[in-house]
Parts: structure tokens; sequence; C-alpha cells
């Protein structure tokens, strides 16, 4: 797998096709929008498919890895502020709403 990043091209790990097309509807969904550059506050909403139990954090990874290789941010390490939060209501196919700001 290769990623270009401030247009240095970077060897990523081995990722899924499910991975892969994460990162790619995030690519998407996002265009070419400026990087935040600063910390940031990331809040992410979760609407499970079903109600079946699962782990909320496992989650975060992959959706902040995402972001990250889509541009949005260029390091998780900016992220000073995270919320996950399980909204409890099920929506066919899941849904998952991703919110980030600058902080001061």
């Amino acid at each position: 797998m290769v990623f270009r990043k401030n247009g240095k091209t970077i060897r990523g790990r081995r990722r899924s096709e499910k991975a892969l097309e994460f990162v790619a509807a995030t690519l998407a969904l996002l265009g070419r929008r400026t990087s935040f550059l600063g910390a940031v506050a990331v809040e992410i909403d979760v609407f499970f498919p079903d109600k079946r139990t699962r782990d909320l954090d496992n989650l975060a990874k992959g959706i902040l890895d995402a972001i990250t290789h889509a541009g949005v941010i260029g390091d998780d390490s900016q992220i000073i502020d995270l919320r996950l939060r399980n909204m409890r209501e099920v929506v066919k196919g899941g849904r998952i709403v991703v919110r980030l700001w600058a902080v001061d």
C-alpha cells in the first residue's frame, strides 16, 4: 500500500478491503480541503446496524486512521479532545458521524 502525504510517498501496512473503502469514502466526502495544522477536537457518534453488543473503542482507531490518511489532519497526535458516543439507535447498515474542529 502506498500513500502520498505532503508530496512524499509513504509505504503503509497492509489494509483490509473494508479499511481501504473507508479511507476512499472519507477522501470522497472531503474533496480537496485544507488539512488542520494544529490541535483538534473530534466527536464521533456511532449508530450500530443492530442491537448486538460491540466494543465502541475498537472503532476509534480505524476512523482516526482514515481521517489521517485522507489528509484531514497530519497525525492523530494533533487530537487533544476525543469523544466517542454510542447513540444507541439502530440504523440499517450502520452510520458514523464525525465532527472535527480546530482547538485554540
